[in-house]
């Protein structure tokens, strides 16, 4: 049976096109959890499994995906870059102990590279970079890392480089044999120091001349990470499966385990530190809430900070006092689900059919209070008027819409009392086609829309008393006129 340190979490993060998506299904297909790639471009892809992701081909929702490597069980949360999706990017931050920054080798850093960037710093989490598409035509990576580093700082430092070929990756985390834009050499030599500079006594015998051996480089890595002395670049190839087993060994060895973070709960004026122990009091957040695209069953993912949840647990959410009833603990890989006997500390599952989870939601037994701190998500700011198409739809599109609004927290739906209009909100043009896209195809309901009407506070109220006679004086003199 799995243990807490047997777990590990990943977040991928980053703008649209840099290959998050491909990166997670070639993961799957190293580990032998897939017995073929799936492809974003053939639609064959598990983490975008919804309708609308395999029309546009492109990541709309977070996607949950899990494999196991080296008796490691891994989560990957793959979250979809393009801004008006970032909602659910930044959720999914605080239930992953790593956030992995995923930038397109031909592009560089992009606008969201920047702003998730900035926000899993800001939520305390370790990060790793990872310059995907290595295999693009005039590349320049010596440039590209400088940028790197000159953006998100020195501590960004190579773990492997891509061979003069593309077609394979040099280690640089032991390895010190081979050359690319810089040698392995001096790129092992970088990292070591980056890594010894969170441990003192790692440090010292560093500085005396000892050897640092592989064994003591695995143990300080995630010590460094989380104390941001380091952030580790990697090289992939995803859709070649170039770079991908090097980063599973990362992976496994190397990065932080959900025994070195500690959560924090927050209750009014008061802090609690949760630790992840199994044993300890239920402590959980809901960071992802999402829908059966062809059932409807809503889904509620939590990343468990401590405790065990079973499925006759006595579960609570936030100061509600009416016990909940787990049912089946599930596992996602995409939209297809896996049954386990528990969830432990450390992990992440899904339950099914409970109603009255929502993204933020505590949830624990009984013995915690209080919320974890959750990512702001931006303010909408693009909006349309809507009303019915048909005769009758009312209901149904009230249902639907609650649901949207359900899995995507920068979605709003209000009311205009002053034009009397039902207004829909979101992060901009695609966004709401979007919505208005999965209305019709999900929910099988059409709305007509236009822009929302100005509502004006005043206005010409009835027809004025008396005379004025306006004075004109310019260059050429005009005669006075009146109204």
């Amino acid at each position: 049976m799995a243990t807490v340190n047997d777990l590990r979490n990943i977040v991928l993060l980053g703008h649209a096109g840099c290959g998050k998506t491909s990166l997670a299904e070639s993961i799957l297909h190293i580990t032998g959890a897939t017995n073929r790639l799936g492809s974003v471009d053939e639609g064959t892809s598990l983490c975008d499994y919804d309708d609308e992701e395999k029309n546009r081909k492109i990541s709309i929702n977070s996607a949950i995906i899990h494999t196991t490597h080296e008796g490691k069980i891994i989560n990957v949360i793959d979250t979809p870059g393009y801004p008006g999706f970032i909602g659910s990017a930044l959720l999914s931050i605080p239930a992953a102990e790593t956030s992995a920054i995923v930038i397109n080798a031909a592009a560089g850093i992009e606008v969201n590279t920047r702003k998730l960037f900035r926000a899993a710093e800001a939520a305390g989490k370790p990060r790793m970079i990872i310059i995907n598409k290595m295999d693009s035509d005039k590349v320049d990576f010596a440039e590209l890392v400088s940028q790197i580093q000159e953006t998100f700082g020195t501590q960004c430092k190579c773990a492997n480089l891509p061979a003069e070929d593309k077609k394979s990756v040099i280690d640089c985390v032991v390895n010190k044999e081979g050359e690319s834009f810089m040698s392995a050499d001096k790129a092992h030599t970088e990292l070591l120091e980056s890594v010894v500079e969170a441990d003192d006594d790692l440090m010292e015998a560093y500085l005396g001349g000892e050897e640092v051996t592989p064994e003591q480089v695995a143990h300080a890595f995630a010590g460094a990470m989380i104390a941001g002395t380091v952030i580790p670049i990697f090289f992939t190839d995803a859709r070649n499966e170039i770079g991908i087993k090097r980063l599973l060994e990362f992976i496994v060895k190397d990065l932080p385990a959900p025994t070195d973070e500690k959560g924090m709960l927050v209750d009014g004026e008061n802090e609690t530190e949760i630790a992840a122990d199994a044993a300890g009091p239920l402590a959980g957040l809901v960071f992802r809430v999402g829908f059966d695209p062809r059932s409807n069953m809503k889904y509620a993912s939590i990343k468990i900070y401590s405790g065990t949840l079973k499925s006759d647990t006595s579960m609570y959410h936030n100061e509600d006092k009416k016990p909940l009833r787990p049912g089946h603990i599930l596992r996602l890989r995409g939209a297809e689900t896996e049954d386990i006997t528990e969830g432990i500390a450390g992990d992440i599952v899904t339950l099914a059919k409970l109603d009255e989870l929502e993204v933020g939601d505590l949830i624990h037994d009984g013995k915690t209070k209080g919320r974890f701190a959750m990512p702001k998500v931006p303010v909408p700011m693009f909006s349309l008027a809507f009303e019915p198409a048909a005769r009758g739809d009312e209901g149904k599109i009230g249902v639907a819409l609650d649901k949207i609004r359900e899995e995507d927290k920068c979605f709003l739906v209000t009311r205009n009392e002053m034009t009397r209009e039902m207004v829909m909100s979101g992060m901009g043009d695609l966004h709401l086609r979007v919505v208005l896209a999965k209305l019709e195809g999900r929910f099988k309901v059409k709305v007509n829309t236009h822009e929302p009407k100005v509502p004006y506070k005043e206005t010409i109220a009835g027809k004025g008393e008396g005379h004025y006679r306006h004075k004109k004086t310019t260059p050429d003199m005009l005669a006075p006129f009146s109204y």
